[in-house]
């Protein structure tokens, strides 16, 4: 029983003790003895007097010096920092395991010490010994991209009934390992007609990735009117931005939501089923790597990217039609046309390219 559980007995006792006959008092201090293990005249006195505990006048010294607080903290380091709970009762054998392979110079007192020691002294020690070790250098948080600041984040609605509301997104072909230099797919896919857009790129630079944008964006049959990428780095620089704004005017740029991995649905569907069912080569282990490999996945995602098309071109042309996909803006206030002159690697061109065929 701690002191502080014998105080309060005693208190109970107290409350009942002076109201009670001297039979009574005699019939409850026998049970008190057993309890609290103090004699008869002790509990006499106890229950006449004040029972708050006084505050020591004379402070007692240090029970256990350096050479002990050194052993435990060798012991500590050696076990992997426990709680005090789990060292307490290793450290008189862990400081003679040491001893014996001449890591701690262990003497018989300071073993019958690291023996007797209690749990709330070697707490005290460790809270010590933590406070003196020196601490790792914390990492500050790092800044953000600044440019997405300005760039609100959101989703485009699922129920877009009017075109020109992509999505993008880059497409690592890197296999089991990101290291060295794959190939990349930039991927654009309209949310009202599924109209999706494929490029294969080597680098990704932002020199590669304006060239794909403009890739395609020459071959859609409408001028854009909102992108919407993830916040990757790689779509939020100063150089694609400042070629959006002059390539795009009219145009809308948005991004997804941090930590929000479904603001881009259409084309994080469309990545396995469009982007990622061409197989590279067996030896690479699922990795398109080489200008060989980016021209061949190029080609490939061309030839898939028509076939697509075709299934959504009906919907292109009552718009281009209408005349509700014409702008006066840039390349693509063109009237485009529907290039029949390879029904196999069919593609849209508008006016401004024609002669030229994109493979």
């Amino acid at each position: 029983m701690t002191l502080v559980e014998r105080s309060k007995h005693l208190r109970l006792i107290q409350s009942r003790y002076p109201r009670s006959s001297r039979p009574e008092r005699s019939a409850k201090l026998p049970e008190a003895e057993q309890v609290t293990y103090l004699d008869r005249k002790t509990l006499i006195r106890r229950q006449h007097g004040n029972l708050t505990r006084k505050s020591r006048r004379l402070q007692r010294g240090r029970t256990y010096g350096r050479e002990v607080e050194a052993a435990v903290r060798l012991v500590a380091e050696t076990l992997d920092s426990p709680c005090a709970e789990r060292l307490q009762p290793a450290l008189a054998a862990m400081a003679a395991h040491l001893a014996e392979h001449g890591e701690l110079d262990l003497y018989p007192s300071l073993l019958g010490q690291l023996g007797r020691i209690s749990v709330s002294t070697v707490t005290r020690m460790l809270r010590h010994l933590r406070r003196d070790q020196p601490r790792l250098p914390r990492r500050r948080p790092t800044q953000t991209n600044l440019l997405t600041r300005h760039v609100p984040a959101g989703r485009i609605a699922r129920c877009q009934a009017n075109p020109r509301h992509v999505e993008a997104d880059l497409v690592h072909h890197a296999g089991s390992s990101p290291t060295g230099l794959y190939v990349h797919t930039l991927q654009l896919v309209d949310v009202a007609t599924g109209w999706s857009e494929r490029v294969a790129i080597l680098d990704p630079s932002a020199w590669a990735i304006r060239d794909a944008f403009t890739r395609s964006l020459s071959r859609l049959p409408f001028p854009l009117l909102e992108i919407h990428p993830d916040n990757g780095g790689e779509l939020f620089n100063h150089f694609l931005m400042a070629c959006w704004r002059e390539t795009l005017p009219q145009a809308t740029l948005s991004r997804s939501r941090p930590f929000c991995k479904n603001d881009n649905p259409f084309v994080e569907a469309s990545t396995p089923a469009r982007s990622r069912r061409f197989r590279p080569p067996a030896p690479t282990a699922g990795r398109w790597c080489g200008a060989r490999s980016s021209r061949r996945l190029s080609r490939t995602s061309c030839r898939s990217s028509s076939v697509i098309a075709m299934s959504t071109c009906a919907s292109a042309r009552s718009l281009v039609s209408s005349g509700a996909a014409t702008s006066a803006a840039t390349s693509h206030s063109a009237s485009p046309r529907w290039s029949t002159r390879r029904p196999a690697r069919r593609c849209w061109q508008s006016q401004s390219s024609c002669g030229r065929w994109i493979s």
